[in-house]
């Protein structure tokens, strides 16, 4: 059961991780359950950075590079959308549309 007044840890940034993210923005209602999803957001993004930067630095493939890019653009528009906005639903919208 999705509890929204508490911090998750994030490990990964898979299609499991992407899908119980949506959970715990759907289930978010008030302005703390707002700033736990951000940080949770914020360790996605950086985890996704992390990857962009090793690929980079490795060499790795440029369409890659470039595929986690816009995957980390939409974890940033969810997290405004979050954070600037108060609209957890379409932060959870953003994120369905990376998982497919």
């Amino acid at each position: 059961m999705i509890d929204p007044d508490e911090v998750y840890d994030i490990q990964d940034y898979s299609a499991a991780t992407l899908a119980a993210q949506v959970e715990r923005l759907i289930a978010s209602t008030a302005p703390e359950h707002f700033i736990y999803r951000e940080c949770e957001l914020d360790e996605i993004w950086r985890l996704v950075d992390l990857d962009i930067a090793s690929l980079r630095a490795s060499g790795g493939p440029a369409a890659e590079v470039a595929r986690l890019e816009r995957f980390r653009g939409v974890i940033m528009r969810a997290h405004d959308l979050v954070g600037v906005a108060g609209d957890p639903g379409a932060a959870a919208h953003q994120l369905r549309e990376l998982m497919g």
